[in-house]
């Protein structure tokens, strides 16, 4: 089915599966992470799984030709079927289920008999960011001792800089899209904005929709009116989920990327 063709009964099931599966925390399996996906991501619809008269999973995804691949692809760095802990369809079944001569998935998390296991790296601040950074700086210090010297470095060349969060203007959205595409270019890597409707769902999960907690917004960096750095990130709940970060590249032996990440970890 298509995504807003779901009842409120059954995003209040999907809720439910996401509330109960603590593997499930991640802004990606939020019912509003497929509705807005799932306006302009294309070929796109929700699986509902059933075993009898009762759901036991949904899964979002899209189709390229006859591949089956997560909604959202290749922007979707999470995915898997929505479901209960212990009642989650397997890869394998999936994929039989709906007869998929090929399914494609980077980043599954569910049970699966293929591919490889990876590890995925998560800051845990349960005492806040003062007491993980005192505990982090004993441990890396060489690596935090540098940081600080590119922060006074930053502020020695550039005055003071000011970091602002929950951004949502577009302008700078697209900003920040076109030094991802320079980056892109300039490391040879492929240019996931090249088709259009990757830049759409940046700028469609800034739209307020669904439970308060899920959003899509941006943290950024200036010194006075000039920009050192941004970052577009997806949050819910009690997880925020980094996803494009960005920096003007002549400011690149300042670390402005980094420290961004670090003030964003403090201010979140």
């Amino acid at each position: 089915v298509r995504a807003d063709a779901l009842s409120e009964a059954e995003i209040t099931l999907w809720r439910s599966m996401v509330s109960a599966n603590p593997r499930l925390a991640s802004p990606y399996f939020r019912p509003e992470f497929s509705q807005i996906a799932g306006r302009i991501s294309p070929k796109s619809a929700i699986a509902v799984f059933c075993r009898g008269d009762d759901i036991v999973g949904f899964f979002p995804h899209q189709k390229r030709g006859s591949t089956i691949q997560p909604m959202g692809a290749p922007m979707n760095d999470y995915h898997g079927v929505i479901g209960y802990p212990d009642a989650v369809p397997s890869l394998e079944t999936v994929a039989r289920l709906m007869k998929a001569p090929c399914l494609r998935a980077s980043s599954w998390v569910g049970s699966s008999a293929l591919g490889e296991e990876r590890e995925t790296l998560m800051v845990e601040m349960p005492d806040g960011f003062e007491a993980w950074y005192a505990e982090r700086r004993t441990t890396w210090g060489k690596f935090f001792k540098d940081k600080e010297r590119c922060r006074r470095s930053l502020i020695a060349d550039f005055g003071d800089i000011r970091v602002e969060r929950d951004l949502r203007d577009p302008q700078l959205l697209d900003r920040l899209i076109g030094l991802k595409r320079d980056q892109y270019a300039r490391t040879g890597r492929h240019d996931i904005f090249d088709c259009g409707w990757t830049r759409d769902l940046l700028h469609g999960l800034m739209q307020p929709v669904g439970e308060d907690d899920f959003a899509g917004s941006m943290t950024a960096m200036w010194s006075g009116e000039e920009l050192l750095a941004v970052e577009y990130s997806l949050h819910a709940g009690q997880h925020y989920h980094f996803w494009f970060p960005t920096y003007v590249p002549n400011k690149a032996r300042c670390s402005p990327g980094i420290l961004l990440t670090l003030d964003l970890m403090r201010l979140a």
